[in-house]
Parts: C-alpha cells; structure tokens; sequence
C-alpha cells in the first residue's frame, strides 16, 4: 500500500510541474515546458488563453538574445524580434508563440546583456557566450525543440489544431524549412531574409560585392576567399569542433535547404530586401520552383530594405527610424488566411 501511495504521488508530482505558465510582465504568457535534459521556454504573445485560435510559431534569428532585457528596473519584450510586430492585429486571427534560445534565461538584466543585448555569464568577456549555449546553438537542436512545443500546442483546447503557420526569420528560416520537413502538422510556412544556402557562402558573395564595387581590391579579394575556404574546411573537422564548440553553429548551419525547400507541398511565402546580401539569392527562388514544376511558392521583394527591414539612408546603410517590420508581417499574415 505504502509502495502503490509513493508512486501516485509521484505521478501525481510529475502530472503536475509537467509544465508551468504565467503571466508575464503584464504581456505575454511564459511557459516552461521540462523535457529531457532541458527546460523549453516560450511565450504565447497574449494574456488571456480562452479563444480557440491556431498558432502562428515565429522561429527568431541567431544569437542568445532573451525574451526580455531588464534595463534601469524596467522589463521590455524582444520576443525574438515581436516587438517590432503589431501585435493586436495579429492576434486576431493567431496565438502568437516564440520559442526562447536554448541555454539563455527568459529575462536578462543589463548587467549579464552585451553591447549587442546578447545574454553573456560574464561581460568581462562580452563576446564570450556560455558553453551550454556553444553546444545546443545547432539546427538539429531547435527543430527538436521546436517539434516539443508544437506537441504540447496541439494538446491545447485553446488551439485550433486544423491549421499551424510556421515563419522564420535569419537563421529560423533554415530551422524553419527543416521543421516544415519534418512536421506534417504544418500547413504555411514564411519565410523572412531567407538564404538558400551556407553561411560561408554569404561571406563569399560579400567579399565579391566588395570587390566589384571597389571598396577593396579583387587581389585582397582572392585572399579572403581563399581564407573562407580553408575556414570551411576547419568547421567540418570534428576534432576542431571538440575543442572550439563556438563554430558548432557554423557547421550546422552550413549547407543548403533549397533542396529540402523544393520537396514541400505547403504553401511557402519568401519576403526579403534588395539591400541584405544574406537574402540575395532569393532573386533565384522563382527559376528554381518553375524547373521543379511546383506552384506553392509566394515571394515578396522590399526594394532598398536590409536584413531586418529597416530603409536604407543614403550612404546604403540601415536607417534604424524607418521601420518596416510592421508592414512585413501583417502583409504575410493577410496571405496566411487564404
């Protein structure tokens, strides 16, 4: 009886901190969902969770930057880069949930947050990130956390489980396109400053632009191209990466989804600016997707917008006060819905 006691209560317990939520600064609901190894933190860009709605997963770019910085006492969402989102109109018709970066806390004060508002254990070191997050900063890591939280959504009786819309930004559309690959739940997939291919190769094709238009030599050029290729060599050793687990990312991130991309039957949406050199080949998508014979594909150019859809001034740089985030995302939600 005692032995048949202790193990219903131990269920019970388990039942019970299976996974935790909470309302958050007033703004979103925070859940930890505790699976093997690890604690996946997320946020449902709401307050209240009674209207049946399907979700909408925004898969965020790189770096481990937090859901929240704390700065002067004061709690401001990032949310993976939502708070740029109109997030009223998108609740209409979404859950609105983001997925935390692995081995990086949900609230970051300015005291562990570099210059770039990256979470760091010590800013003596800023640009030093925790060897946890070195290690789980991998594609295959965020498509396995990804597929965990849409399990738990699915289970939810506030979701409508007849439609999921995946969208990535940066680095997300490469988790995003592998997810969509994998999950059959999915049903529309965006796509934000999506590159076809490696990381390597947009340094490459950032060294040629350099060179063509002649803010560096072709002869200095061919020096850093050559330095990209023996660079690619290197994080394709695994003795190099049991020793430097910095570059793990580099190597995950390093080939190509185009092929993966062209074998989806879901709807795809591609939206990107003419000035972020990581989205260039994006130009090329259109002539893939004809060759194949497939239909699914919707592309959206933002003439003289950059990687985050910001304007460009007039010397070609980001001008931070034009924003377009806004306009990007309610542009693709409206495609979402039919």
């Amino acid at each position: 009886m005692k032995y048949l006691l202790s193990n219903a209560l131990l269920f019970i317990s388990l039942f019970s901190f299976s996974q935790t939520r909470e309302l958050f600064n007033n703004e979103v609901i925070r859940f930890q969902l505790p699976v093997k190894n690890d604690t996946i933190e997320f946020l449902v860009a709401d307050t209240v969770l009674k209207t049946k709605k399907p979700v909408l997963l925004f898969l965020q770019g790189s770096m481990p930057l937090p859901m929240y910085f704390e700065l002067k006492g004061k709690k401001e969402l990032f949310g993976g880069g939502i708070a740029n989102f109109n997030l009223d109109s998108i609740r209409k018709h979404y859950h609105l949930v983001v997925i935390s970066m692995p081995k990086t806390p949900f609230c970051v004060a300015e005291n562990h947050l570099n210059r770039d508002y990256c979470y760091v254990p010590d800013t003596a070191n800023a640009s030093v990130f925790s060897k946890a997050f070195y290690q789980a900063d991998v594609l295959k890591n965020y498509v396995s956390r990804a597929n965990k939280v849409i399990a738990f959504l699915r289970k939810q009786t506030w979701v409508d489980k007849h439609k999921l819309v995946v969208a990535g930004h940066s680095q997300g559309t490469h988790v995003a396109v592998v997810l969509a690959s994998k999950n059959k739940n999915i049903t529309q997939l965006g796509l934000f400053s999506y590159d076809p291919y490696g990381r390597v190769e947009k340094i490459i094709r950032g060294i040629r632009k350099d060179a063509e238009t002649n803010k560096i030599s072709w002869g200095k050029a061919d020096t850093l191209i050559n330095d990209r290729y023996e660079f690619n060599k290197v994080i394709h050793d695994p003795e190099f990466l049991k020793e430097r687990p910095e570059y793990l990312n580099w190597n995950s991130f390093a080939q190509s989804t185009i092929e993966i991309l062209l074998k989806l039957e879901i709807p795809i949406y591609v939206a990107y600016g003419t000035n972020d050199n990581s989205a260039a080949l994006c130009d090329y998508l259109p002539v893939y997707f004809d060759r194949a014979k497939k239909g699914n594909l919707t592309m959206k150019r933002y003439v003289n917008r950059e990687h985050n859809f910001y304007g460009i001034d007039e010397k070609g740089r980001g001008n931070y006060k034009d924003k377009h985030w806004e306009e990007v995302v309610n542009s693709f939600v409206r495609w979402s819905r039919y």
